[in-house]
C-alpha cells in the first residue's frame, strides 16, 4: 500500500493534505445514550439481578453491561489500544456508543486491528474498501481522519509516543459524581488535550470527545458513587499524584 492517497481517485483526499474541508467534524454529542431505566435509584443507578449497581446506559443491553463491567474506565497504556480507543471515539461522534461497540469487530478487521503503521499507509484502494464496508460507519471524513491520525501517532514516537502524550493530561483529581447531573462532559484538561492533539496533526479530537476518551481509559473516574465499578481501575484508588505523569494544562 502506498503512503499517500492519489488525487486521481476523486473525491478522496490525500492524507498529506487533509484539511478542514475534508474533515468536517459534526457537533460533539454526549457519548453514551441511556435507555429508559427500570429498577433505578435516585442517583440514576440501576440495581441488576446480580445485586450490583450500574448506570442506566449499562444496565440493560448485555453488550453494554459487559463493556461497563470489564472495560470502561480501565487504564489503556499501549499505543495500539489507545489509537483504537481514539479512533472509535471519533467514529462515535453523532452516534450512540452501542452502535460502535456492536461494529467494533468489523472495525478491527477493516482497520488492520488498528495498528498505526499499517493504517498510516492505507491508500485509495483501502479508502474505497472502507467506504463499501457495511460493517463499519462509512463516513468519509472519519475514515480519512483515522488514516491521518495513524500517521500522526507514528510521528509522535519521536516525542515520547501517543500514550505519554495523552496521559500527560491526567488531572490531579477525579470527579466524584453522585448523579448524572454532576458528570462533566468536558474539563480544562480535555480542552488542553484537544488543542495539543490538533497541533500535533490529529482530527476529530474535540474537547467532548477527548473527555469521553479520558473516561473510557481511566484518566478520570466518573463512575457514579454507589456503582460497583467506582474506584476499581487502580488509577485513582492507589496511585498518588506524584506517581503519575506530570499534568499538562494550558
Amino acid at each position: 500500500m502506498s503512503s499517500q492517497l492519489s488525487p486521481a481517485t476523486t473525491p478522496l483526499t490525500s492524507t498529506s493534505s487533509i484539511n478542514e474541508r475534508s474533515l468536517v467534524e459534526p457537533a460533539e454529542t454526549t457519548p453514551l445514550v441511556e435507555p429508559a431505566e427500570t429498577r433505578s435509584e435516585p442517583s440514576g443507578l440501576v440495581i441488576g439481578d446480580d445485586g450490583l449497581a450500574r448506570p442506566r446506559w449499562a444496565a440493560h443491553d448485555p453488550l453494554l453491561r459487559d463493556y461497563y463491567d470489564t472495560e470502561w474506565g480501565m487504564p489503556v497504556r499501549d499505543e495500539r489500544g489507545l489509537f483504537e480507543r481514539l479512533s472509535l471515539e471519533a467514529f462515535q461522534s453523532g452516534l450512540s456508543w452501542v452502535t460502535i461497540l456492536r461494529k467494533r469487530p468489523a472495525f478491527r478487521t477493516a482497520f488492520a486491528e488498528f495498528m498505526p503503521d499499517v493504517v498510516a499507509n492505507f491508500d485509495d484502494a483501502d479508502v474505497v474498501r472502507l467506504l463499501e464496508d457495511a460493517g463499519i460507519v462509512r463516513n468519509r471524513a472519519k475514515i480519512l481522519a483515522t488514516i491521518n491520525n495513524a500517521a500522526a501517532t507514528v510521528r509522535l514516537r519521536e516525542d515520547g509516543g501517543l500514550v505519554q502524550f495523552i496521559w500527560a493530561y491526567q488531572p490531579d483529581e477525579t470527579p466524584a459524581p453522585a448523579t448524572y447531573a454532576q458528570v462533566p462532559t468536558t474539563s480544562p484538561e480535555s480542552v488542553a488535550l484537544s488543542k495539543a492533539l490538533k497541533r500535533a496533526g490529529f482530527a476529530f479530537v474535540g474537547p467532548t470527545t477527548m473527555y469521553a476518551l479520558m473516561e473510557a481509559i481511566g484518566m478520570v473516574d466518573t463512575h457514579l458513587i454507589g456503582s460497583h465499578r467506582r474506584g476499581t481501575s487502580g488509577v485513582w484508588a492507589t496511585a498518588a499524584v506524584s506517581e503519575r505523569v506530570p499534568r499538562c494544562t494550558e
